[in-house]
Order: C-alpha cells, then structure tokens, then sequence
C-alpha cells in the first residue's frame, strides 16, 4: 500500500469519528495470542487456522474433548480491568453449533464463578456469533488482576468441534467519548533526572562516531548513553573485540566517552560476565574514570546472564549463585579504584522467571522460590554485597504477539511490574531492599525479531507513554533500545498492525542495512521523533505534576520545568478519532501565548519532521490532538 493511498485514508478519518475505534479494548487473541498473554489451553486446538475465520487472516479451531478447556493466561501478573466493561468475543458453531461451554475468569490465580454461554449467545451451525459478557457477570469488573479467561466444557460430554476469533476486553463508548484533562500545577511527583533520557548504543556500531550520529544524538535530547550494548558477556573491552568469534567492534571506548562527554550526556556501562573477570571490570573503571578522566558513574555487572541466549563461559553457565559470587568479587575490585560509582546487578520481573537448581525460602510467603532474582538477591545479601541499582528489560509485544490495541494499553502494566520487583527486593533484602533503586536499560516493544510495529508511530506512541509511565513510577534511569539496529522483512508484517514499512528495525536511527530494505543511514524512525518529542515536554531538573485524563486513549502528562512554565504532553492513542481536549488548570495560570510541538500520522507519512507552532490563546483552553499523534503544550 503506498504512502499516497495510506494518507487519503488518513485525511478522511475525521469524519470517521463516530464509529468504534479499534484501540477501544484490549486483545487477547487476533490471528494469534497477544502480547502478555500465552496459551495454556487443555484441548486438541489449532491457533491459526485459516477456515472460517471472522477478522484478518487467522481463527481458533478447538476440538474438546470431555473436560477439555481454552485457557488464556496473562503472564506479566494480571491486567487492570478499570474501565472495562465486557469480555467479547465471536464463536462460529462448526457444523452442528449450540456447544454448551462455560465461561469464567481467573482473578489473582483464583478461578471465579463460571457463567453459561448460552445465556448471551447461543453457538450457531455455520455461522459467526457475537459474544458480549459484562465482566460485573464473570466477577471480573475493575479488578487489578485479571490473571486468566478460561472457555470450558464443565459438563464432560465434550463438544462438537467450534471455532474462536477476536477475543477481546471492551471499552463501553461512554469511557473514550469526549476526554477531559485536569492537571494540578501544585501535586508534584518527581524530579526528572539525566538518566531518564537514555538510549542504548553498540560496539558493533560503526556509525556513532559519526558527526551527523552525534548530532541526531543531540537532537533527540539525550542525557544517557549505555554501552556496549546486548552483547557485553562477549566483549573484550581491551581489545575491541568479540571473544565468541573475534571480530573488531565499531565503536570502542574511546569514541565512545569522547562523544557521550561532547554530548555531555551520563555513562552506563555494562561489563563483561559471561566471559570476563572481576579484573578486568575494575581495569576498565580504571581506564575510562582515571586514564581518559570521564567520571563514569553508572555500571552494571553483566548484560541478561539469566538468558540462554546469553554468551556465558562461567564455570557454571547462567547460575545465579555463581553471578552473585562474580559481582562480589567485581564490586570489591571496582570500588577499590572508583568508591564513588553506582555499580547493578541484572534482574527480572518475576520471582518465578529463569528457574535455578536451588531454592531459597521467601521470608514474607514462607514459600520456596527458585527464580534468578530471589536466589541471585539472596546470594547477595549472604555475601554482603548489597548493589546500589537493579536493572529490568522491559519488551511488551511479544516477538510475533505484536498488536496495536495492546501496545496502546500496556502502559496500565508499569505499576504492576515494579510493585512486582520492589517486592521481590523488600523480600530477599528486607528494609535495605528499599534503598536500592530500579532502573529500566532496555525497553522497547520487541527485542527481538522486529516486525513493522517496530517502525509504526505506534511504537513511537507506547515509547512516549511508558518514558512518562516510568518516570512517575520513580524509576530514574529509563534507556530505550536501540540507536542503530538493523532492518529486517522477516518477521510479523501482519496486516492487523498499523504501519506503512513493510520491514521492522528496533533502532531509532537507520543503520543503512541491508541496503534493500533499510533507507540510508540515520533516516529517523518515529521513535527518534517520539524522543523530540519528550525533549520538547522536559528536561532534567523538570518536575512531573499530577494530570489526568478521563479516556484510557488519551494519556496526559504535565511537567514543571525549572523555569516555572507548566508543559503538557498529549498523546492520542486512537488510531481513527481526532479529540478536541479541554483542559482543567489548577495551581498555575496561564498566559495568552502558547507554544506547541506535534507529530504524528501525517508527520510520518509526510515525511516531515515535527511541527511546531505559536499562538495565542483565549481564558479557555482546549486542545486539537489528532489520531495516532503527541501533542506537547507550552503554557
């Protein structure tokens, strides 16, 4: 579809505006399942058949035995059905229809009372059939934790074979209709710091030290540069090389401190695990803080050494015991060179994730836990080496689970996910878990495997949300990934995503490569401009001030800056309808001029870089905001 058809669509979306958006829910399944959740089923099941099929391309046929079930599960701890109204979903009879299945939902891990399908729709031969259950119904309404869906034959006779499709949570129009904002100048909630405005970058890269790279850097606004990258458990930092097959990397340390200082940006390097030595992180302390003078203060032992992925020569590979006994001995020797560094240790999101083969006992539960994080932390706090900093890798799509709506709405998940990693440290190290900090290194919608979402303005909507999520969340070091990737045809370029690259790259910038796909060097990706964007918004030193917004499509946030004007950043997460926003000012007057930034669809469409204008305002001030877009306000 060319970029001319794309953006007549786009120009006639106004008057499209009545209709339901397809932001306005949240998916579980389409063509496959989605993001946080997998498939637990219990029954002889296709996931993608391709006949009868009811939206797109893809639809679940199910043939039940006795007893048998389809069970959706949320892994990331359950989702928050504020705001929600109704499960829907449609159903397709098979050749006989009227199946008799249950419904019901699993809230905290706890199964609630089932509900009769055939009190809301009844399974037709031959045809597709709209299902539509009040939550209030499954005792599922405004619940934090939604852990669960299960579709059921509870009477044990089995069920003639039957077909599922677009299972989805709903919103009720009422709650997306004509969003307000209020914002409260004097509720202020956090200092913005240097490190929320990071990106990684590589030592494959052999485009940052370029001057156009190191100029983009600056555009873009960031304050926070780590480095080197995914692949740090293979490299050598002495030698510019990569230990597992020898080749030179492309940017070494000393192009890199020379241009993060220019940039006058903060440092965070990650050492080598997987195939250095204790010594030779406090040789490179050494080397970048006391040869080349850069004062770096952010380190963090080892990149993902959880993950079999992961190049790990230890003497036991990706062992948290063994990672524990590494970063005690790393920390002793970096900290004799430098005492005044921040050094972090690698962590996940759950207690349960990458089992080890020990245990250790969770004081607060009495349970005995095996995942990477309460033995790593634990391992720790025997070996009283207490880390100043945790890093998480947050990647919400699922590489081939991407989808539009759920990318829009897994900001509500940040909240979740920390309260998760917080507890985990106040439980292995009791009161001193406090004290130490989570930060987020990488994020991005997928880490792996981009498809076009990747390079969607959606991406670049969620990279907005979640910067602003994550700061409100106290995490202060967030660092997007990547600067430079490489584009890939290869993967999820389904046709339920928005986007009109038909090719994925987790970079912000072009890498150039492969030259058939990607556009030239540093052509930005929306994610570049979605970073503009937050530069426009806040600085460091900045303060976030409470905002609210009345629709779940329409985030709002509010800074103060260090000069005292208030900044407002408006993003519409509706793919179809421009919103016209009032906004309710407390605490702060404001002037007849304003200043405003904005980039969106027709931005990337176009071409163009954002937008910004001046104007003057009367007393009442409401905002245009269009579909897809960011909308910052200078007051």
């Amino acid at each position: 579809m060319s970029r001319k058809f794309l953006l007549a669509i786009i120009l006639a979306l106004p008057a499209m505006a009545h209709t339901q958006d397809p932001n306005a829910c949240s998916y579980l399944y389409e063509d496959y399942v989605i993001g946080s959740w997998s498939d637990w089923s219990g029954a002889p099941r296709d996931m993608a058949c391709t006949s009868p099929v009811k939206t797109f391309d893809k639809s679940i046929r199910v043939d039940m035995r006795p007893w048998d079930f389809i069970w959706l599960h949320h892994d990331r701890g359950g989702l928050d059905t504020t705001n929600y109204s109704h499960l829907s979903f449609w159903i397709h009879g098979g050749t006989t229809g009227n199946q008799n299945l249950s419904v019901y939902a699993n809230v905290d891990n706890e199964d609630m009372p089932p509900v009769l399908l055939m009190n809301y729709a009844r399974p037709r031969a031959n045809q597709w059939v709209l299902v539509k259950i009040p939550l209030a119904d499954l005792h599922a309404a405004n619940v934090q934790h939604l852990t669960g869906i299960w579709i059921r034959d509870l009477q044990g006779t089995g069920m003639p074979t039957f077909y599922l499709d677009g299972i989805r949570l709903i919103y009720p129009p009422s709650v997306t209709r004509l969003p307000q904002v209020s914002v409260n100048a004097n509720d202020q909630k956090v200092t913005l710091a240097k490190t929320n405005f990071g990106v990684n970058t590589a030592f494959w890269d052999w485009h940052f030290d370029q001057l156009d790279t190191q100029s983009l850097l600056s555009d873009g606004g960031f304050q926070l540069l780590r480095y080197p990258g995914g692949m740090a458990s293979e490299y050598d930092w002495k030698t510019n090389t990569d230990t597992k097959d020898g080749r030179m990397g492309g940017t070494n340390t000393d192009q890199f401190v020379r241009n993060a200082r220019t940039l006058g940006a903060e440092m965070l390097f990650t050492v080598n695990y997987g195939s250095g030595t204790p010594q030779s992180a406090a040789e490179w302390v050494q080397y970048v803080n006391q040869t080349l003078g850069a004062s770096a203060k952010y380190w963090c032992i080892g990149n993902e050494p959880y993950g079999s992925w992961e190049y790990d020569m230890q003497p036991v590979g990706h062992n948290a015991a063994r990672y524990a006994q590494f970063t005690k001995d790393a920390m002793t020797l970096m900290k004799g060179v430098d005492p005044t560094i921040k050094i972090g240790v690698a962590g996940t999101l759950n207690e349960t994730d990458f089992p080890q083969d020990e245990s250790v006992l969770n004081p607060r539960t009495g349970q005995m836990v095996n995942g990477w994080m309460p033995v790593m932390l634990q391992k720790l706090k025997q070996l009283n080496a207490k880390p100043d900093f945790v890093e998480i890798h947050y990647y919400a799509g699922g590489d081939g689970r991407e989808n539009d709506s759920f990318l829009m709405q897994v900001g509500g998940e940040m909240s979740a996910v920390m309260a998760r990693v917080r507890q985990m440290l106040l439980d292995h190290w009791g009161s001193d878990g406090d004290t130490i900090k989570v930060y987020i290194t990488e994020i991005n919608n997928v880490w792996q495997n981009p498809g076009k979402q990747a390079t969607s303005i959606t991406n670049g909507l969620y990279l907005a949300d979640m910067f602003a999520q994550a700061a409100l969340e106290g995490i202060e070091t967030f660092a997007w990934f990547d600067l430079h990737h490489s584009a890939t045809n290869q993967y999820n370029n389904s046709r339920t995503l928005y986007g009109w690259r038909p090719f994925g790259d987790v970079g912000i910038l072009s890498a150039g490569v492969p030259s058939n796909i990607a556009p030239p060097l540093n052509t930005p990706y929306p994610t570049f401009y979605a970073w503009k964007m937050i530069k426009a918004f806040a600085r460091p030193g900045d303060v976030m001030v409470d905002a609210h917004s009345t629709s779940p499509l329409l985030s709002a946030y509010a800074v103060k800056t260090t000069t005292g004007k208030l900044r407002l950043m408006l993003i519409n997460k509706s793919q179809m309808s421009p919103v016209s926003v009032p906004i309710q000012l407390t605490g702060y007057t404001a002037g007849t001029t304003i200043k405003t930034w904005k980039y969106g669809m027709l931005e990337d469409l176009r071409g163009n870089d954002i937008l910004v204008k001046q104007m003057s305002m009367g007393s009442y001030l409401r905002f245009g905001v269009p579909a897809y877009s960011i909308l910052v306000v200078e007051l």
